[in-house]
């Protein structure tokens, strides 16, 4: 009876097990996030030039933030973040984990849970495929307003933009301190570059509307 006993506790926790969510930490203080130009990286050093790379400082920096979203998915995606095979991270619950500098830190990373963990929305013991991307906020407030203009190539306005390499990350069963980590535990410290999202100057967007308006001209004129 006792063997039968143990036996069937062994099984249901097992059952339980495989279907808790997991628990990982966005928190990395020192994930040493940083912009390929000097433009928005610091509010105290704003404008270095083209060519400096910039930690992305914890202030608010004068494009108003950067965000950042987890993607993960149970095959390898080589196409980028904008496959179809990718799911965004959320929280237990369904709302959304959103990521945003390290509050004192500059080059850090932060979300919900801190260094206690979160859980989110992947099995717990399963090894998944993950990738983090970065944007400036002025590009939009939500992943899915940034993977459009990712996806089209057609940029809203002037901003950052960044992915990591796609790795692998295998949540735990409950939260702690030795939860797995997005920095270090999945990606080193500068994994992370954002790089500024080609906008077409004013003049560009003008002569091109110019040479609409000629070929509009001149196909009247032939008609």
């Amino acid at each position: 009876m006792k063997k039968i006993f143990l036996t069937m506790f062994g099984l249901v926790a097992a059952a339980t097990l495989a279907h808790a969510q997991g628990f990982i930490i966005t928190q990395g203080a020192s994930a040493g996030i940083t912009t390929n130009t000097g433009t928005w990286g610091n509010t105290t050093v704003p404008n270095q030039g083209s060519g400096y790379t910039t930690i992305v400082s914890g202030k608010t920096p004068i494009s108003g933030g950067y965000d950042y979203a987890l993607l993960f998915s149970t095959t390898s995606i080589s196409d980028g973040p904008t496959d179809a095979g990718w799911t965004q991270v959320t929280q237990n619950g369904g709302a959304a984990l959103n990521l945003a500098n390290y509050p004192a830190l500059a080059g850090g990373i932060t979300g919900a849970g801190s260094s206690g963990g979160v859980a989110v929305n992947m099995a717990a013991g399963t090894t998944y495929f993950v990738q983090l991307v970065g944007w400036s906020a002025s590009l939009g407030s939500t992943w899915s307003q940034v993977e459009s203009q990712l996806a089209s190539g057609t940029w809203s306005t002037q901003g950052y933009f960044g992915q990591t390499t796609v790795s692998s990350m295998t949540p735990f069963v409950t939260a702690g301190t030795g939860d797995p980590t997005i920095f270090p535990g999945t990606w080193t410290a500068g994994s992370l570059t954002l790089f500024s999202v080609p906008v077409p100057e004013p003049t560009t967007l003008a002569l091109a509307g110019l040479g609409g308006l000629s070929m509009l001209f001149l196909r009247r004129r032939k008609s």
